[in-house]
């Protein structure tokens, strides 16, 4: 579990997670205060960002279809500042 302060536009990103073929990787968050919105998502072994948007207490399960090493991102896009906590399950 990951805890962080993110200021206005602020990113962050959080593990290295080492992946060997076919998998899912879900990204769970809970961001104070929840009406606040966040971009979270994966950096792909190739540098390309894949996210979606979520606020309060958020989960979304990405495809993974590769080898390689992937990273956890995690973006405040509200106009103060939030506390972000996360985790993340692959299989």
């Amino acid at each position: 579990m990951t805890e962080q302060k993110l200021g206005k536009s602020e990113a962050a990103v959080w593990e290295n997670i080492r992946i060997s073929g076919q998998n899912m990787i879900t990204v769970s968050l809970s961001n104070n205060p929840f009406e606040n919105e966040v971009r979270y998502g994966l950096i792909m072994p190739d540098g390309k960002l894949r996210y979606v948007y979520g606020s309060g207490m958020c989960s979304h399960a990405f495809e993974v279809g590769s080898t390689g090493t992937y990273k956890i991102y995690v973006e405040n896009v509200s106009s103060s500042s939030i506390t972000v906590s996360g985790d993340y399950l692959y299989n």
